[in-house]
């Protein structure tokens, strides 16, 4: 499952266009999600994140151990981790230096679902309705059917 967590091991990588910025609605992938921690492996809530969120979400990691992890924390003059970036069109949020932001799967699949509200078309309710039951239809129907006055 480690697979869907890209490691990001430099500065340069990380400013890539994968990564760092967004570009409008040319962009296919919605937010950019860049956990900076001390470990060599992605924890099991990301990576079960990265399957759940694949289509919309890219997922990377990048390990503060290394010198290179440590030169990415002072490039984005960070000094708290671990850190979770989310690159999106509003910009770039950090996640986990307040109290109440927890690195678990609930609190981060919540995090994701408010942050995607941008990017997912609306789906109201009418459109899961069957097509004979189309509030359009039925208009048109109820119009159709109206008693024509005569003049």
């Amino acid at each position: 499952m480690n697979y869907r967590v890209k490691h990001i091991s430099s500065w340069e990588t990380f400013t890539s266009s994968k990564w760092a910025f967004y570009h409008g609605s040319k962009d296919k992938i919605a937010i950019r999600i860049i956990l900076l921690t001390n470990m060599t492996v992605p924890p099991m809530f990301l990576s079960s994140l990265s399957v759940k969120y694949r289509d919309t979400v890219n997922f990377g990691m990048v390990n503060i151990a290394s010198h290179k992890g440590r030169r990415i924390l002072r490039q984005l003059k960070q000094k708290y981790w671990p850190l979770l970036l989310a690159v999106t069109k509003r910009g770039i949020f950090t996640y986990g230096k307040l109290p109440g932001e927890h690195f678990t799967y609930q609190e981060l699949d919540f995090y994701l679902s408010y942050l995607l509200q941008d990017f997912l078309p609306i789906k109201q309710w009418y459109h899961k309705l069957p097509f004979f039951l189309d509030p359009t239809l039925i208009g048109l129907i109820i119009v159709w059917f109206k008693p024509r006055s005569s003049a």
